[in-house]
């Protein structure tokens, strides 16, 4: 341990001592000129990380809005007698915010159309009014 305590003082002195060799710096002007320059990078990284950030906003953002298109587009899609999928609608109404009792009512309407497809038009219109299509 004692070892490198003299090896890191030995560094030390010697980077003070080159620099105002070669340089005529005095320490204190090395400690300014090294503390200046890691102040500057540290305040270009905060402004690169904080662009980062604003881009990286904004494109999850944007995902988020055409994911939420497409979906309101499959969906209505699946509210139609050409798209109507069984299995997709009851997830459909699992995934709304509807109450627990109208989730139950739809469902049990879905589950009636694959027994009898003529309540497929009815049940469709109920559909779209409770989900706001």
């Amino acid at each position: 341990m004692r070892a490198i305590v003299i090896l890191i003082v030995a560094a030390v002195l010697g980077f003070f001592g080159y620099q105002y060799a070669a340089n005529g710096k005095a320490p204190a002007d090395t400690i300014g000129a090294l503390t200046g320059a890691a102040t500057d990078m540290a305040g270009d990284a905060a402004e690169m990380a904080g662009d980062a950030a604003a881009t990286a906003t904004d494109a999850e953002s944007d995902a988020a809005d055409a994911t939420a298109e497409a979906g309101a587009t499959q969906m209505s899609d699946l509210l139609t007698p050409e798209g109507f999928d069984a299995g997709k609608v009851m997830e459909m109404i699992d995934g709304s915010d509807l109450s627990a009792v109208q989730k139950t009512a739809l469902s049990g309407a879905v589950n009636a159309v694959k027994d009898n497809p003529a309540l497929l038009e009815a049940t469709l219109t109920r559909l779209k009014e409770a989900l706001g299509f």
